[in-house]
């Protein structure tokens, strides 16, 4: 099996590295990080499974000096006995290669059969979150994949001055999603229960 961690780099220059508090989830190997999937990754990296990091961005000089923290955040986790791969996708700023589905198979091709995915969603424009989301809806169905976790990290402002970090685990979202589409097979007629049964509602 190999671990993927995919995210999206922002676009904007990254400020210093923060504590995104976990608000659905625990995680014990939680760090300080500018890319919310890094505590994920330091989560999992005593698992004997082979990581790669996937990275999405439009290039430019921002995204080049964001990457280039990203591979040194994912240096210093350090995987005892493995080195981290990091792939770096590159995609047009124009947002009609995300609308037109060209993004899409670019993700789907990248990420490989008998693999465990992790995905943020918290970087990109609005379409790349979007589009991420539904890349790994895809890739749940067509590919021998699974994936173990979507995160959102959110930055609470107060005039526009960031006052806290927060992570959240949106799994279930996708869990909901395969549910819904085995409702009628299954004869269920009252499917809104359904859904808050799954939330624990």
């Amino acid at each position: 099996m190999q671990e993927v961690y995919l995210t999206a780099v922002p676009l904007q220059p990254l400020g210093p590295k923060v504590l995104y508090e976990t608000k659905n989830y625990e995680n014990p190997a939680n760090i300080e990080t500018c890319f919310p999937i890094i505590p994920i990754l330091n989560r999992n990296a005593g698992t004997p499974e082979g990581k790669t990091v996937i990275a999405v961005r439009t290039k430019n000089d921002d995204t080049d000096r964001n990457m280039d923290k990203l591979r040194e955040e994912v240096r210093l986790i350090g995987v005892s006995g493995n080195s981290i791969e990091i792939r770096d996708i590159a995609v047009p700023e124009d947002q009609m290669e995300i609308v037109n589905g060209s993004f899409l198979m670019n993700v789907l091709d990248t990420i490989e059969d008998d693999s465990l995915i992790f995905a943020d969603i918290t970087y990109g424009t609005k379409l790349t979150s979007v589009m991420l989301v539904y890349a790994l809806l895809a890739i749940d169905r067509i590919k021998d994949t699974e994936v173990k976790g979507i995160y959102y990290g959110e930055v609470v402002r107060e005039n526009n001055i960031p006052k806290a970090y927060f992570s959240y685990d949106m799994t279930r979202l996708m869990v909901m999603s395969g549910s819904i589409e085995s409702l009628d097979r299954l004869g269920i007629t009252d499917k809104r229960r359904m859904i808050e049964r799954l939330f624990g509602l």
